[in-house]
């Protein structure tokens, strides 16, 4: 019966402590239309998101009859933007002009540092910018203007967080491995029945067996 316990024991533990290997927070997606100075749609330009001032994400326009438009995805923690049925929220940025950022208030924080997301359009063509630039991670300064912080940028998003999973020890019950399989599968439910079988074939060998 002790040996059952313990087994429990080590079931639960595992459960508890087991961390899902997910991106923090969510993916927001920035949109919106891009114009020159002169309030016509302005193509071929590189659009970047800051996160309190540090570039989280950037992208280019795409033009078609309608306007240059851009999306960026970037991971985000402070659940800005309205979540939509594929898990992704977005932000919509609305006429983006070049060389004049817009600012948005993150949800969340608090003073001194109020988290603040800025989206900004570079004046100058992609393929016109230093390679620092390229290659770098952007800054934005008080008067808009933007430079280069670090050599490399973050990595851009792809989608939404990934599904929850969970890690498991090596052990050499392989009715543990099945409730854990179970719970990286098939989701909680799934493997709470699988755990409540457990618990009663090993109850029930331990009445036998005494």
């Amino acid at each position: 019966m002790r040996q059952v316990w313990i087994l429990l024991m080590v079931l639960v533990g595992t459960l508890a402590t087991a961390s899902p290997a997910t991106a923090q927070g969510h993916t927001v997606i920035f949109h919106g239309e891009v114009v020159g100075e002169d309030g016509q749609p302005a193509g071929d330009k590189m659009v970047v998101v800051f996160f309190n001032t540090h570039e989280v994400g950037r992208g280019g326009t795409i033009c078609d009859a309608q306007g240059c438009r851009f999306e960026i995805l970037v991971n985000d923690e402070t659940g800005i933007g309205e979540v939509g049925q594929d898990g992704l929220s977005r932000v919509q940025v609305g006429v983006l002009t070049v060389g004049a950022p817009k600012t948005f208030q993150a949800p969340g924080g608090g003073p001194p540092r109020r988290p603040i997301y800025a989206v900004a359009a570079l004046k100058d063509d992609p393929n016109n910018l230093p390679p620092a630039m390229q290659d770098g991670r952007l800054g934005l300064l008080p008067d808009d203007s933007v430079v280069v912080i670090e050599p490399t940028r973050p990595p851009a998003a792809t989608g939404p967080a990934s599904q929850p999973t969970v890690s498991a020890i090596g052990v050499g019950l392989p009715w543990l491995w099945v409730a854990l399989l179970a719970l990286s599968c098939c989701g909680t439910l799934l493997a709470l029945m699988g755990l409540g079988v457990l618990v009663f074939f090993l109850l029930r060998r331990a009445t036998a067996t005494s």
